[in-house]
């Protein structure tokens, strides 16, 4: 029970309770390691033998001798534990006995007697106890402070190992849903065939008692009219292709990757105690709370089942060799991508969005200014360069344009882009095989700002039509424009803001991005970069509305260089890039711990920014320039 002391046993004179006699003591001797009464003690110092023994009176009696029978140890051999030390081997660092002595020490120099250093020990056991002490102290506080670190790295891996969870469960089940679906769809053309073939066979029984009833009673005109329609129905037979389809086709299940290799994947993950990188960088108080993924792992594209399990684990194939969180900008390599065009005036092309496709060729969405005498010409175009950066293809464009987004990547080299264009609500779909070709447009009920291609949905930033400015953030169905999920009121998350309800109104945003891997939703606007918390859910007939919750990274005292950020993008590891007129930064971490660092800098009227992790480059679009900057980097080994 708190509060309350053990209580020690009394301590007794030693030879009277041999004789069964209790007696309080008045004496210890400190070689026989026993207390002693007073009658005891006069028999004690009558023997010659215990005359010279170290006796320690009434106000010095110990209440527990376990300190003494451990000094007295402490002259002995640890190895011969009843001899006592008597020589000290200088060769080995070791007190020893004379069994030790001839045994293992018999060659060895300088052995001496153990009173040739006593003298010199003597002097240093004080000042070796106190830095002992001292560095055992030191050692403690640093233990103390590297436990509630460690704690919560684990309350950070914790969340981790859920999140991963999460998104893992989350996919697995949009995946069976889907090859349920499909494998439904093709159910449903079995029983379709089946009725098919089963409707005939009733006509062709029918037509048959018909015959024979109109054989012996009809007259030869409904004889013709019968054989017509049966002639029909043999045509019929004859075109009917359902059997010849089932018979040659069969059903089965594509499994690109074995499902033992997906479970060795799953299993590459882990818990790990890693180096500590000291890197240089300041950090927010609120840095701690602006990532939630360390274990990194990359979700399936949800296309369909088995192209979305092979992209997956390419891409995870990819992540496993490269670590793009410690990449590094090699700043004296940098590359100019110039633009040509057939006018022979003044050319000033701005870089409203860039892209990388997965196989290395990049996609500019520009606005050309092209300068005239006394007068401006704009044009919009989307133009595709190869992944050696050579001129491919162009799209002119009919207005002003505000972003894009790739929405869908195919093998054999075809692709989809979405474009939005400035105080609109139209988003223009077009197709790539040889050249670019129209293929979707629809308007929705706000004005787009920006989007991004999510899992299932196209999320759209908007600006609201009312008097007040007003944003939000939609999911729209891809081939119907419909608003699946709306966000259009938004707060900070309770584990950044302990709990509390705290209104977050976006100001003037001017960028969206999605990450996939992370599942979240980042908002750039003119004070700070909010990570959204917003999954991609399946398609809903009616929309559904939601509240936003969110991170924020602070830019108002601790990181005012990145505000009024121009562009931002994710990588296949969920690091996050940002471009500003300082520069373009990489916010990530690094050991659980969020990191920001500054890749390189930049002209100040920098626009959009875009990475091939595959070949290692970055590339910075400019306002009003003919030109955009190409930066190489490389990724140092970690040793």
């Amino acid at each position: 029970m708190a509060g309350i002391k053990e209580e020690t046993a009394p301590i007794k004179c030693g030879p009277c309770l041999f004789d069964g006699n209790t007696v309080e003591p008045r004496y210890f001797c400190v070689d026989c390691l026993e207390y002693l009464c007073t009658d005891c003690i006069r028999d004690h110092r009558r023997n010659k033998l215990l005359r010279e023994h170290k006796i320690l009176e009434q106000d010095e009696l110990p209440q527990d001798i376990e300190l003494f029978e451990e000094m007295k140890k402490l002259s002995y051999c640890n190895k011969h534990t009843d001899v006592e030390i008597y020589r000290y081997c200088p060769s080995h660092g070791v007190l020893v006995c004379m069994y030790c002595l001839q045994n293992d020490h018999i060659l060895c120099k300088g052995v001496s007697d153990i009173s040739c250093v006593l003298e010199d020990v003597s002097k240093n056991v004080e000042g070796n106890f106190i830095d002992l002490q001292s560095k055992c102290k030191a050692n403690y506080t640093e233990m103390m402070k590297t436990i509630e670190t460690a704690h919560t790295d684990i309350n950070k891996v914790k969340l981790d190992i859920n999140d991963v969870i999460h998104i893992l469960q989350y996919n697995v089940d949009i995946l069976e849903k889907t090859l349920n679906e499909r494998l439904d769809i093709e159910m449903q053309s079995l029983r379709l065939s089946e009725k098919r073939m089963s409707n005939l066979e009733q006509k062709t029984s029918y037509y048959e008692n018909l015959q024979a009833i109109t054989s012996k009673f009809g007259t030869p005109t409904q004889s013709i009219a019968l054989n017509f329609k049966l002639l029909t129905l043999l045509k019929e037979f004859q075109t009917d292709e359902s059997v010849k389809s089932i018979r040659d086709k069969q059903i089965q299940f594509i499994q690109p990757t074995k499902v033992e290799d997906l479970i060795t994947m799953l299993h590459q993950l882990n818990v790990v105690r890693t180096r500590k990188c000291n890197e240089a960088s300041e950090l927010s108080s609120d840095d701690a709370s602006l990532y939630v993924d360390d274990v990194k792992c990359i979700e399936t594209n949800t296309k369909d089942g088995a192209k979305q399990l092979e992209e997956s684990l390419a891409t995870c194939e990819m992540v496993q060799k490269k670590d793009l969180s410690r990449l590094k900008v090699i700043h004296d390599r940098i590359s100019l991508l110039k633009f040509e065009s057939q006018h022979t005036e003044e050319l000033q092309t701005s870089v409203v969005a860039a892209d990388f496709l997965s196989d290395g060729r990049l996609i500019l969405l520009q606005q050309e200014n092209t300068l005239q005498l006394y007068s401006k010409t704009l044009c919009s175009t989307l133009q595709l360069y190869s992944n050696k950066l050579s001129f491919t293809s162009k799209f002119q464009l009919q207005n002003n344009v505000k972003d894009m987004s790739v929405v869908e990547q195919n093998k054999n080299g075809s692709f989809t882009v979405a474009v939005c264009f400035d105080q609109s609500s139209k988003i223009l779909f077009l197709e790539y095989e040889s050249e670019f070709l129209q293929k979707n447009m629809y308007y929705c009920s706000d004005s787009v700002l920006s989007i991004s291609m999510y899992v299932h949905h196209m999320v759209a930033l908007v600006e609201r039509n009312s008097e007040k400015s007003s944003y939000g953030i939609q999911l729209l169905d891809i081939p119907t424009g419909h608003v699946c999920y709306a966000f259009d009121e938004f707060k900070l998350s309770s584990s950044q803001n302990n709990g509390k309800w705290s209104v977050v109104k976006l100001s003037q945003p001017n960028r969206i991005s999605t990450c996939k891997t992370t599942m979240k939703v980042i908002v750039a606007d003119r004070n700070t970069i909010y990570r959204f918390n917003i999954k991609d859910g399946e398609c809903n007939r009616n929309t559904f509305y939601a509240v936003g919750q969110c991170y924020y990274e602070s830019m108002y005292t601790k990181s005012p260089v990145l505000m009024n950020a121009h562009d931002v993008k994710c990588d296949t590891q969920g690091n996050m890039y940002v471009l500003t007129n300082d520069g373009f930064y990489q916010l990530n971490k690094v050991n659980t711990v969020p990191k920001r660092r500054r890749l390189n800098s930049c002209r100040g009227n920098a626009t959009s920014i875009a990475i091939d992790e595959i070949r290692n480059r970055l590339i910075v679009g400019y306002m009003n320039a003919d030109r955009a900057h190409v930066f190489d980097f490389i990724l140092p080994t970690d040793t």
